[in-house]
């Protein structure tokens, strides 16, 4: 019976409910979107894990593994699997060249020196047809030749069967590779990728000592019984037996599903804060949803009081309307796939600008299971505090003749804080981050906060203005301070969608303006490694005829961690429980080698935020040489001042205590370290050098790389314009799609704001007829109802631009660390955006109202 009740009322106030229901199929529609690319995502990643990996596990560090770490990798390998395969594959950047004498171009390149196994698993597809298989014949193994990627045809003009130089190598460009499923989303960001043969290494120089380069074993696991094949269980449990044979943490082993959760990370992120981003369409759309309520409640007032004279207890009419709450959140899901639908290709869209594969994301019966779960949710824990109301409700004064008000007690403000909570969890889940979620759940309750501080500050005010000669004016203000919770509301609504739509170009245009630089910039021009210490000299004296010198040049030297206070810096294992981002940067942190470097001075890009400067140049008599350590990389592995660090530089312990932490502003591209010792530890330690040139003109900057890898062909440059150029690219592209969530988010707010006018006008019949009546026309109502909207929309649009301003320079300041610059174009064409869209709602949803004839309302 109670069922039948709550249909046959959530029928006959269809219009509420109607409206309901699209507030939060709205506010989902984001939410879907962003579910149904991460489970194709998840699925993507699974389904090619293995072609991604080339193998079905790998032993890979960057570094060569020693004796020691090899033969316990075999014997494992062996005992396991005796039938597995192997390969062994190097990367690493270098520059290639081409032309001669003065015609001589050089590009940096990632460089894929593989063997006759390789790939074990997926293809490259060459132009020429040729399909590359662990099986097929290698082009490349026939000569010195190259594959290239098709990027090099523009760079450096490159056809087939054209020379380019490698190191000390002459190469041919065999073929260029159409398409490589072993790409992945990382190893499309810094170069162009080429293939050629390991065995050509050893003539090219370019494997020298302190080289930077990564060794990978591949492995192609098999089982026992040729006929079976190994699980992922038994390729988990191989695992764990090598991590824990090979303790050094700077040795990775990855099966193929650990290296397909890698290779999707940024992707990950993205999703990550995409999925903040549609948080706040679910909670303008929340807004709405509770406002409508309110008012479908309000219009039930008398019934409640009619089935209570009737026997109906408390608890049975609480039961009716959390019965319909349910019912609408659960239509709400309908309209939701068929919005999600169109959402997802515009957001797939965006998303495949930053992709070397293409992901197309479809709502599954999952996605579906889990919008219903949020949707029925959220519905019931934004209408509760309004149901709970009912409880204390008497039939007697429902039952009166002067009209009932529905109004929520003020004490009972705790009814909120499910919501608020269960939106508090959302946050962190769809972040994946405890940390992110929490900053993000707490400005925005910030920033809601103080909307509704302003607006009512605002409206207290109004109530203080003397009258103005015209009424409309008059009429305007006295309604938007007599309504206050319904003005509040359009006002914070307003004032989030316009802070949204602001937020990320204010932080774009800093970073720009961060990463962008002129000839007086401090930002250099190349950025030179794997510099020999017996080539520092000659390099030197080539720069100085060409009136250069070096802005920095710093040691590298490679080390890894042993002991942290006593205890072994051991591997952290990467268990199967889901983590937070924060966990995986902590993981990946450990379970990496340490770059070391010294200096008598920190850079004018360092800070020491805590702790004491060095206190001079090491002396021997010193128990522990002093270090200064990067702020978030102790943070991550939980050093603190004080900590006394055991390094292992080529074979020698190293005892070092912490006496800073030092702020890092990594934008700057210069030479800067997680860890540096004092001067006069590592000076006679083995190292190679990073240096930097000061910024040059773009032909220039191209001669002067061109001539260095003539005659230094193992030294590779990085050309900074062109890598901020890249970044800045990647940034925009990456920026459209987080900008298509918050264009969803300022649509719901705009949906809000329709819903709560279209209600407030539909209240104001009487009194806009009334007013008709008594000699107001049309168009001065119009104009009443307008200036009210304007000055709500107008107050909310310089307040949220204003609020914009200040979140982004807090996030450039804590979290970029960068200058902080506004867009004021943009600000000032948003304070004059919103109120005109604001109008346009507003005049699109009193139009029905304003068009009727008093007599059609005296008739009824």
């Amino acid at each position: 019976m109670i069922l039948k009740w709550a249909l046959r009322d959530v029928w006959r106030s269809w219009r509420l409910s109607l409206f309901f229901v699209f507030n939060m199929s709205l506010g989902l529609t984001g939410t879907l979107s962003i579910e149904a690319f991460k489970e194709s995502l998840q699925s993507f990643l699974r389904d090619n894990a293995k072609n991604i990996l080339s193998a079905d596990l790998t032993v890979s560090a960057r570094r060569n593994l020693t004796d020691k770490e090899l033969l316990l990798t075999r014997q494992i390998m062996k005992t396991v699997s005796p039938l597995h395969k192997e390969s062994l594959v190097y990367e690493f950047f270098s520059m290639a060249g081409t032309g001669q004498g003065s015609s001589y171009f050089s590009t940096l390149v990632e460089v894929k020196a593989i063997d006759s196994s390789y790939p074990f698993y997926g293809t490259l597809t060459l132009e020429s047809g040729e399909i590359i298989t662990s099986d097929s014949p290698k082009s490349i193994m026939q000569g010195p030749f190259v594959w290239a990627y098709p990027e090099l045809k523009h760079s450096m003009g490159l056809k087939k069967n054209d020379e380019i130089t490698l190191g000390n190598l002459k190469l041919r460009v065999k073929d260029f590779v159409r398409e490589d499923t072993t790409q992945t989303f990382r190893s499309s960001s810094m170069a162009p990728k080429i293939y050629i043969d390991r065995t050509l290494l050893k003539d090219s120089g370019l494997m020298q000592y302190g080289s930077t380069f990564n060794e990978s074993f591949l492995y192609k696991v098999s089982a026992n019984d040729p006929k079976a094949e190994i699980d992922e269980a038994q390729l988990t449990s191989l695992q764990k037996d090598l991590q824990q044979a090979l303790t050094d943490p700077t040795v990775q082993i990855n099966t193929a599903k650990t290296a397909g959760e890698d290779s999707g990370r940024q992707l990950k992120y993205l999703s990550d804060f995409l999925g903040l981003a549609a948080m706040i369409a679910i909670f303008l759309s929340s807004l709405g949803m509770a406002y409508i309520f309110q008012l479908f409640l309000s219009q039930k007032l008398k019934e409640i009081a009619i089935f209570r004279s009737l026997g109906l207890t408390p608890g049975q009419t609480l039961n009716l309307f959390v019965l319909q709450a349910t019912i609408l959140g659960l239509f709400a899901i309908i309209p939701s796939f068929f919005s999600a639908q169109i959402f997802i290709p515009l957001l797939s869209r965006m998303i495949s600008l930053v992709t070397p594969f293409s992901i197309l994301p479809r709502i599954t019966f999952m996605t579906i299971t889990f919008g219903s779960i949020v949707s029925i949710l959220l519905s019931l824990l934004v209408c509760l505090p309004f149901i709970v109301q009912i409880r204390h409700l008497h039939p007697a004064q429902l039952l009166r003749e002067e009209k009932s008000e529905f109004r929520l007690n003020r004490v009972q403000w705790w009814l909120f804080l499910p919501s608020l909570a269960v939106f508090w969890i959302f946050s962190i889940l769809q972040s994946n981050s405890f940390k992110t979620g929490s900053i993000f759940f707490g400005a925005l309750v910030c920033v809601i906060m103080a909307l509704a501080f302003f607006g009512w500050v605002g409206l207290v005010g109004l109530d203080l203005l003397k009258p103005r000669r015209d009424w409309r004016i008059n009429y305007s203000l006295k309604s938007l301070v007599r309504k206050k919770a319904t003005s509040l509301s359009i006002f914070v609504t307003l004032g989030i969608g316009t802070l949204l739509v602001n937020l990320l170009p204010q932080l774009k245009e800093s970073l720009n303006k961060d990463l962008t630089f002129d000839a007086a910039s401090a930002v250099p021009s190349l950025f030179l490694f794997d510099i020999q210490e017996e080539q520092v000299d000659p390099v030197k004296a080539e720069l100085l005829k060409k009136g250069l010198k070096f802005k920095t040049l710093s040691p590298l030297i490679r080390s890894r961690i042993l002991k942290v206070n006593g205890e072994d810096y051991e591997r952290r294992v990467e268990s199967e429980a889901r983590r937070t981002r924060e966990e995986d940067q902590e993981v990946r942190t450990r379970n990496r080698g340490v770059n070391l470097s010294y200096r008598d001075q920190l850079s004018d890009t360092e800070t020491i935020v805590e702790g004491r400067p060095f206190s001079k140049e090491y002396s021997p008599d010193q128990e522990y040489a002093e270090i200064s350590v990067e702020l978030r990389f102790a943070d991550r592995i939980g050093l603190k001042i004080g900590d006394r660090v055991l390094f292992d530089v080529q074979g020698v312990g190293i005892p070092a205590e912490i006496v800073n932490f030092r702020r890092v502003k990594w934008t700057s591209f210069q030479p800067n370290f997680f860890i540096l010792f004092q001067s006069g530890v590592l000076n006679e330690a083995p190292k190679t050098f990073i240096g930097i040139l000061p910024h040059l003109e773009a032909s220039f900057t191209q001669r002067v790389m061109s001539d260095l890898v003539q005659k230094f062909g193992n030294i590779s440059m990085v050309d900074v314009s062109r890598l901020i150029k890249s970044i800045l690219k990647l940034a925009e592209q990456m920026s459209w799609s987080l900008e298509l969530m918050a264009a969803l988010a300022f649509l719901a707010g705009y949906i809000v704001l329709y819903s709560i006018v279209r209600s407030q006008v539909r209240q104001r019949r009487w009194e806009l007829n009334m007013l008709k009546i008594l000699g107001a026309g049309a168009g001065s109502l119009r104009v009443y109802l307008l200036n009210e909207f304007l000055i709500l929309s107008l107050a909310a649009s310089v307040l949220g631009v204003g609020l914009s301003f200040l979140v982004s320079g807090l996030m450039m300041k804590f979290i970029f660390e960068a200058p902080i610059v506004f867009s004021f174009w943009w600000a000032g064409a948003s304070v004059l955006m919103v109120p005109i869209l604001a109008s346009a709602v507003s005049y699109w949803a009193s139009r029905t109202v304003l068009n009727e004839t008093p007599a059609v309302l005296l008739r009824e």
